[in-house]
C-alpha cells in the first residue's frame, strides 16, 4: 500500500501519520504541485491513498493516475447527507437555499430564527468559513463574496445559532469508529485530554454503526450541546485534519479497509 500526504497542509499530525504508515511498511510521496504535471503516477503500488487539502484533492482527480481519494463532494454537501441523520444532526430547523435569496429573505429569516443565525455552504468545500451573523451583517460582502467566492447563489446553510461545547473529530471506517480526538474549530488545534468522553465515543458509535457513512472512510465530527452530543457535521477522510486521532490505528483500519 502507498499514500500520498501533503505534509504542509496538516502539519501538526502529518509528522505522526508519516511515522506510523512507514513503520507498517507502507510507500510514501509527499505531495508537490509538480506532480500535477505528470502523465504518468510516480509510484507503482495499486492501492494509493491521498491525504492532503481540497484543493488538490479537487485537481488530482482530473489525473487518470489518481490515487484512491476520499472525498466525495456530492455526498457530503449537507443538504445530501442531513435527512439520514435527522435523528442526531444538531441543527434541527435550518434551510438551504442560494446566499443571494437568503440575503433577499433575510427579514423572514431573522423573524424565524431569531436575533442571530449561524450560516455556512452548503458544499463540504467550504468556499467560506461559517459564522454567525446579525441582521445588519446578513449581506453577501458579509459572507466574503468576491473574495473567496464568485457565484452569489452559491447554496448556504442557515440556522438559528446554538450554545456549544467540546467538540470531538471521530475516524470512521466502514460502519467502525477507529479513532478520536478533542479539536476546536477556532483554532484547528487538538484540545483538551487525550481520553474520549465516553458519551461522545457511545454515540459515535452507535451513529457509524446505524446510518450507512458517504464513502468507506469518512470523518464525523460531534459537539456537545445543552441536548447532549449532537452530529455536528461530516467531512472527507483524504482532507480533514485528524488532529490527535492514533496515526497508527488510522493506518492499521486504511489498510484493512482497502486492502
Amino acid at each position: 500500500m502507498h499514500w500520498v500526504i501533503e505534509n504542509q497542509v496538516f502539519s501538526n499530525q502529518a509528522a505522526g501519520l508519516i511515522q506510523a504508515l512507514q513503520a507498517a511498511g507502507h510507500g510514501l510521496t509527499l505531495w508537490s504541485d509538480a506532480l500535477l504535471e505528470r502523465s504518468r503516477a510516480p509510484w507503482s503500488a495499486e492501492t494509493v491513498v491521498f491525504h492532503g487539502a481540497l484543493g488538490t484533492a479537487v485537481a488530482l482527480r482530473e489525473k487518470p493516475w489518481a490515487p484512491q481519494i476520499f472525498c466525495d463532494v456530492a455526498a457530503l454537501h449537507s443538504s445530501a447527507y442531513y435527512p439520514l441523520y435527522e435523528k442526531y444532526r444538531l441543527n434541527q430547523i435550518y434551510e438551504v437555499l442560494p446566499a443571494d435569496q437568503a440575503v433577499s429573505d433575510k427579514a423572514r429569516i431573522f423573524d424565524g430564527f431569531g436575533e442571530q443565525v449561524f450560516v455556512r455552504p452548503d458544499s463540504p468545500l467550504k468556499e467560506f468559513s461559517g459564522r454567525v451573523l446579525d441582521p445588519a451583517g446578513f449581506t453577501l460582502a458579509g459572507l466574503d463574496h468576491g473574495f473567496y467566492f464568485e457565484d452569489s447563489a452559491l447554496p448556504v446553510l442557515v440556522a438559528p445559532t446554538q450554545v456549544l461545547g467540546a467538540e470531538w473529530r471521530f475516524v470512521v471506517a466502514g460502519d467502525q469508529v477507529v479513532a478520536a480526538s478533542g479539536y476546536s474549530a477556532q483554532t484547528g488545534r487538538q484540545v483538551g485530554s487525550a481520553e474520549v468522553d465516553p458519551a461522545a465515543m457511545a454515540l459515535a458509535k452507535e451513529i457509524a454503526g446505524s446510518v450507512p457513512g458517504p464513502e468507506a472512510l469518512y470523518v464525523l465530527d460531534l459537539v456537545h450541546t445543552a441536548q447532549g452530543y449532537r452530529l455536528l457535521e461530516l467531512n472527507s477522510f483524504s482532507c480533514s485534519d485528524l488532529y490527535a486521532c492514533d496515526p497508527t490505528a488510522v493506518v492499521r483500519s486504511v489498510a484493512e479497509t482497502l486492502l
